[in-house]
């Protein structure tokens, strides 16, 4: 959701990693044991802020074997991986040229060699120039603000 154009949502206690889901309706109050997914939230709000996000377009580019989304901006976009269905695929085929880049949840290096990223998490969102996708899957309804080409 975070990756989306828009606000992203946390429900009543999801920043202080709270096990326990409290109810809508009744007196069940959030167990604050501090806030361990700060760092988290701070680098997903700095995603939103990125100028891909603010005035770029955004396209699926696959849904398998991993969900492959892109923030198109001229010069710099921002290509997301999801294993969204946790399938454990370490390589996976991007359009990113060859190098290293920093994931931009983790901070840590990933690496794109021959065009597949050994993907060492289940999210990895990376900071490329890419072209602008031609084989792909528009999302007008996730992309609020550029109408379709």
């Amino acid at each position: 959701e975070a990756f989306n154009q828009g606000a992203f949502l946390i429900y009543a206690g999801q920043e202080a990693a709270a096990a326990h889901t409290p109810t809508l309706f009744d007196r069940d109050p959030v167990e604050w044991n501090g806030y361990p997914l700060q760092p988290l939230l701070t680098r997903l709000a700095r995603i939103k802020k990125d100028v891909a996000v603010r005035e770029g377009a955004f396209t699926l580019l696959a849904a398998e074997p991993l969900v492959q989304a892109v923030w198109y901006h001229p010069g710099v976009s921002l290509l997301g991986v999801f294993d969204v269905s946790a399938a454990g695929v370490s390589d996976i085929r991007v359009p990113a040229p060859d190098g290293n880049y920093e994931d931009l949840l983790s901070g840590g290096l990933v690496h794109v060699r021959g065009g597949s990223l050994a993907l060492t998490t289940s999210v990895c969102i990376l900071r490329c120039e890419l072209p602008r996708p031609e084989r792909a899957f528009p999302a007008p309804l996730l992309d609020y603000y550029h109408a379709p080409e």
